[in-house]
């Protein structure tokens, strides 16, 4: 048992904290990262089995889980969840919605009342400020049901609308202007970030829209993801050379766009030294998890993530191909704090959206 709890320890302390390390030297790092949310529940298990059983391997498994107790917690936070606002706390209160809109499709091909389910979603929502990603436009499109009604809705509810050259969208009820980044996508791959900078009443507010290198997963290797994970109608037991299609698929594939999201993060770490100012919000697709490289850089740059700090459990916003992850995820800092953040149950797109409500401190 001594030498199962070593290695499971070994593993997930690997798995903990590979975020550290930049992709762009070991680009395998990133996938390390991924499997901390089965290893951490697994060295748990054979901590407690030790307890009973092996209390000297306990001593390795208590240890090898107080060195990942923050990466751990940031998969499975323990905050307790927030009731509902309190009044005095509503005249400060805003919010914020995160949404990779997938183009506005259904994947599913709904359409429920022949109208966009997107569209209405944030129209229900009704949140301040919308920071959408993967909205190639935003006008009437009878493929999609956007009707005339709802864009109009839209813009009668959210008077500053900002897109940036490629596929980033502002909606806001607060006086916006985009910040002139000068985002070159063509030298960082598939990836976007968006800049504005927002007035609320008194306040001002930068907030940057990402959304960071995606994986880049065929159909065929979201299937073989699935086989190996047990959730799919075909095994790996039924995929041939399984072990060599991870290797070629998966990882190199993981990896190479691990490598392209370590530099996007780090122009990203630019524009927050220049333009991100006391109050800042990064928001988004970050196509990447937890403990995570890119969430790490910008952690370092004073901002906290909010799941973490008011959520309790595992939640994962990816909702397809059985790959449940949490890629998608708000950061702050300044002089205010998170009250509440609420995923989205809409399935159109392959992202749960995130509702995240916001309080100013109280500045008497």
């Amino acid at each position: 048992m001594c030498i199962v709890t070593c290695a499971v320890s070994i593993a997930t302390i690997i798995s903990a904290w590979a975020g550290s390390i930049d992709p762009e030297d070991i680009p395998v790092a990133g996938v390390c990262v991924m499997v901390l949310p089965i290893l951490a529940p697994i060295l748990l298990a054979v901590f407690i089995i030790d307890v009973f059983w092996w209390r000297r391997s306990a001593v390795i498994a208590g240890l090898a889980l107080a060195i990942c107790l923050p990466r751990i917690l940031s998969v499975y936070p323990l905050s307790w969840p927030p009731g509902p606002l309190p009044e005095e706390y509503k005249p400060r209160a805003w919010t914020l919605l995160s949404y990779n809109c997938a183009e506005w499709l259904d994947l599913d091909q709904k359409y429920p009342d022949d109208i966009n389910p997107a569209l209405s979603y944030i129209l229900r929502t009704d949140a301040d400020i919308v920071c959408i990603q993967e909205a190639d436009y935003l006008s009437v499109e009878h493929s999609v049901r956007i009707t005339s009604k709802q864009i109009d809705s839209i813009s009668r509810r959210y008077p500053y609308i900002i897109f940036n050259d490629h596929n980033q969208l502002l909606l806001s009820k607060h006086p916006a202007d985009a910040l002139p980044l000068g985002y070159e996508r063509r030298r960082y791959g598939n990836g976007d970030i968006a800049g504005y900078r927002i007035h609320i009443d008194s306040h001002v507010l930068t907030i940057f829209n990402v959304h960071l290198q995606s994986i880049g997963l065929t159909e065929d290797d979201k299937e073989l993801y699935s086989g190996l994970t047990g959730i799919s109608e075909h095994p790996a037991t039924m995929i041939d050379n399984p072990l060599q299609r991870v290797r070629t698929d998966l990882v190199a594939k993981l990896s190479a766009a691990n490598v392209m999201r370590a530099r996007q993060v780090k122009r990203l770490i630019q524009y927050i030294r220049k333009f991100g100012g006391t109050n800042c919000i990064v928001c988004g697709d970050f196509n990447d998890v937890p403990g995570c490289y890119a969430l790490e850089q910008v952690e370092d740059q004073g901002l906290r993530q909010v799941y973490p700090a008011v959520g309790l459990g595992y939640m994962y916003t990816y909702n397809r191909n059985s790959m449940y992850f949490r890629i998608d995820h708000v950061l702050w800092r300044g002089n205010f704090a998170p009250h509440s953040m609420k995923r989205g149950d809409i399935r159109n797109s392959d992202h749960f959206p995130l509702l995240t409500t916001f309080v100013w401190n109280d500045d008497k």
